[in-house]
């Protein structure tokens, strides 16, 4: 008994300290995210924090793991119950716009920050180049048995074409607000997601 109260305390503090790093994330950004942040918004010392992570990578990774479980599921709520088409994947590209357009902070992680320097960097990198792909892929594979695509390079493309198109967009947006305002960055990402599947 003594082991699993051990065990259920160890997991209890951690999520203390998970939760409080993706607080950090969402609204002041990777740069506040410092062991001593990080420590004082868990409401425990950083001794502590050491005393259950390695280092901050630890805790980045798993934020990367819950973000992209947020994200995929508000992407899968926009289109549940509805017919796998190429609306339906235009649909799945707004609503991830949407995701990182909401949390800045959290599109900085992913998509600006150096994050080469943490310890499962393999891991981390790994895990946001393959968000938007998991996100579509299923649906771009339902299209080509569907003959609605010709050959598997042609969808690999169109990906690569949709994830630059969305990645530069959202960087132009958050970054300089290039357009000036929402709605016109709403118009502009909905004209450019056309655009890829001409």
């Amino acid at each position: 008994m003594d082991k699993e109260r051990i065990y259920l305390k160890t997991e209890r503090i951690k999520e203390y300290f998970v939760d409080a790093a993706q607080e950090i994330l969402r609204g002041e950004g990777f740069p506040a995210l410092t062991v001593r942040n990080l420590s004082a918004r868990a409401g425990y010392s950083s001794t502590t924090f050491y005393g259950y992570f390695e280092n901050i990578s630890d805790i980045i990774y798993l934020c990367l793991e819950r973000f992209s479980k947020e994200c995929k599921v508000m992407v899968e709520d926009a289109v549940k119950n509805k017919k796998i088409n190429e609306n339906t994947i235009k649909t799945k590209c707004i609503e991830f716009v949407k995701y990182f357009i909401q949390y800045p902070g959290i599109f900085e992680l992913f998509y600006t920050s150096n994050i080469r320097n943490l310890n499962n960097n393999k891991s981390s990198i790994e895990l946001i180049n393959n968000l938007f792909l998991e996100i579509v892929d299923s649906d771009f594979k339902e299209l080509l048995k569907n003959k609605e695509y010709k050959t598997s390079t042609e969808i690999k493309q169109l990906e690569k074409h949709l994830i630059s198109t969305l990645l530069g967009l959202m960087l132009l947006y958050i970054n300089r607000r290039i357009p000036n305002s929402y709605m016109e960055f709403n118009k502009l990402l909905k004209e450019q997601i056309d655009r890829c599947f001409v």
